[in-house]
């Protein structure tokens, strides 16, 4: 595939196409982050889902992406240590991904 280096990782001008696209500026900003969304996208959704930019794009619009924990938590209405908190705990690794850049990407449908 043309949008993976090398060295097995995602190509920094396909990274900034997709950024571009998702028009989130968490991810225009951090190119490093897109490649990490890109990288989960594709393990939770199948290679045979992504011939193209437009692909990973359009696979994004089933997630919402927070900073950190406590931006999903205000998203949800919750605090800390609240019943939303550990409901969302539960959540880690089924429907809510923390990537490796710290923030957490949540599906939402889909």
């Amino acid at each position: 595939m043309g949008f993976i280096t090398k060295t097995g990782e995602v190509s920094e001008s396909f990274a900034r196409t997709v950024a571009e696209g998702i028009g989130l500026s968490l991810y225009k900003n951090n190119l490093e982050a897109t490649a990490q969304l890109i990288e989960l996208l594709f393990l939770l959704k199948g290679k045979d889902q992504f011939k193209s930019s437009k692909d990973y794009i359009r696979a994004y619009e089933s997630f919402n992406t927070y900073e950190d924990w406590n931006a999903l938590l205000k998203h949800e209405g919750g605090t800390e240590d609240s019943m939303i908190d550990h409901e969302c705990h539960f959540l880690i690794g089924r429907t809510i991904h923390k990537l490796p850049c710290g923030y957490f990407v949540w599906q939402v449908n889909g």
